[in-house]
C-alpha cells in the first residue's frame, strides 16, 4: 500500500526542486507520486533535471523552453500508458489523425522549420535495434585491400516523398562502401556492364572524418541479376 504521508512529502520535495509553487501543479505532482510510486517519481525527477541541464525542452511550436515542471510532466506522459496518462492528466488517448479531404492541400514542413521539432525530438531519443540501408547505383573506383574492397558513391537525388515532408537538401551525400572480397567477387564481372547497377544492403554509420555515411555491406547484387532471378521464379 502506498504510504500517503510519505508520498505527500516526496511530492512537496519534487515540486520545490521543480520550482512549482502554484496549487494546481503541486496537486498534479502529488497525483503522479501516488500513482507511480515514490521511486519511479524520483527517477523521473532526476531525468527531468538532467534534461534541463542539457538545455531543456522546447514547446511544440518552438516558441520557448518548457519550465522544469513542464519537462517533468512531459516525461511522465511519455513514460506511462495511454490510460494512465488519461487518469493522471484527464486527457483522452491520442486518436489516429483524420485523412485530409480529397483535393486538400497539405503544406510541407520547410527545411528551416524542422529544427525546433527535431531538437525537441533529440532530447528524448529512442533506440534503434537494427538499421538497413540500400544503395542502388554505379560504384566509383574500387580500392582493394587484403581484408575488403572499398568504393565511394554520391547522391544528390531523392525519391518522391509523401506530402507534408520537407524537401530534401540537394547537398550531395557521400557514401563510402566497405565490401567483403567474397561478395565483390560475385558482382565484379557484372559491373563491367555500364548498363547494370550495383545494389548494396548493409549497416550505415556516420563517418565524421570523411563527412559522409559509411556503409558496411552485408549483401550485394546487381539490378540486372535481380531482374533475371525474378523472371526465373515466375
Amino acid at each position: 500500500m502506498q504510504d500517503t504521508d510519505g508520498a505527500e512529502q516526496v511530492a512537496r520535495q519534487i515540486a520545490a526542486q521543480l520550482g512549482e509553487t502554484a496549487f494546481a501543479p503541486q496537486r498534479q505532482i502529488q497525483r503522479i507520486v501516488t500513482a507511480l510510486g515514490v521511486t519511479r517519481a524520483q527517477a523521473l525527477l532526476a531525468e527531468a533535471l538532467a534534461v534541463e541541464a542539457r538545455g531543456g525542452l522546447l514547446l511544440p511550436d518552438g516558441s520557448r523552453r518548457r519550465t522544469p515542471g513542464g519537462v517533468f510532466f512531459q516525461l511522465v506522459k511519455t513514460r506511462v500508458s495511454a490510460r494512465q496518462c488519461w487518469l493522471l492528466f484527464r486527457r483522452s488517448p491520442p486518436r489516429r489523425a483524420k485523412q485530409a479531404p480529397a483535393g486538400a492541400t497539405v503544406l510541407a514542413l520547410t527545411w528551416a522549420a524542422r529544427l525546433p521539432a527535431a531538437r525537441e525530438a533529440q532530447q528524448q531519443q529512442g533506440v534503434i535495434d537494427d538499421v538497413k540501408i540500400i544503395l542502388v547505383g554505379r560504384p566509383g573506383v574500387v580500392v582493394s585491400r587484403p581484408n575488403c574492397v572499398i568504393t565511394a558513391m554520391s547522391s544528390t537525388r531523392g525519391p518522391s516523398l509523401p506530402k507534408g515532408l520537407p524537401v530534401a537538401p540537394t547537398t550531395p551525400t557521400n557514401y563510402t562502401v566497405y565490401i567483403a572480397h567474397k561478395h565483390w567477387a560475385g558482382v565484379a564481372e557484372a559491373m563491367t556492364n555500364p548498363d547494370d547497377s550495383l545494389v548494396v544492403e548493409g549497416w550505415a554509420a556516420f563517418d565524421p572524418e570523411l563527412e559522409g555515411i559509411a556503409v558496411f555491406a552485408t549483401f550485394i547484387t546487381t539490378q540486372l541479376t535481380r531482374t533475371e532471378r525474378k523472371g526465373q521464379r515466375r
